[in-house]
């Protein structure tokens, strides 16, 4: 059974008006959808006075003292345990430089 789109009678796809029409009365049948209201975002990425702030990464610098091997890692994983480096010395995190 085909079910990929909308069909009027034998397999005779419906027009682009006439769903358009058939959408319109729906909606009128249906009556107003409560919602909040819309704010668009201007442009691609939200430029504009309506822009979201922008988020800040993630990714907490870590780096070994002896040798200056650096890493990448979440603030969950730092407090399961901080990473070793590949030398085997214990690595810290970088505060203030992300």
């Amino acid at each position: 059974m085909d079910r990929g789109g909308a069909r009027a009678g034998a397999g005779r796809p419906l027009s682009l008006q006439h769903q358009i029409e058939r959408g319109e009365k729906l909606a009128k049948k249906l009556g107003p959808f409560p919602h909040a209201v819309i704010k668009p975002l201007h442009g691609l990425g939200g430029v504009g006075p309506e822009r979201p702030p922008v988020q800040s990464t993630r990714m907490l610098k870590v780096m070994c003292p002896g040798c200056g091997y650096t890493v990448r890692a979440t603030r969950k994983w730092l407090d399961i345990g901080v990473p070793a480096c590949p030398d085997g010395d214990t690595m810290e995190e970088v505060r203030g430089d992300e």
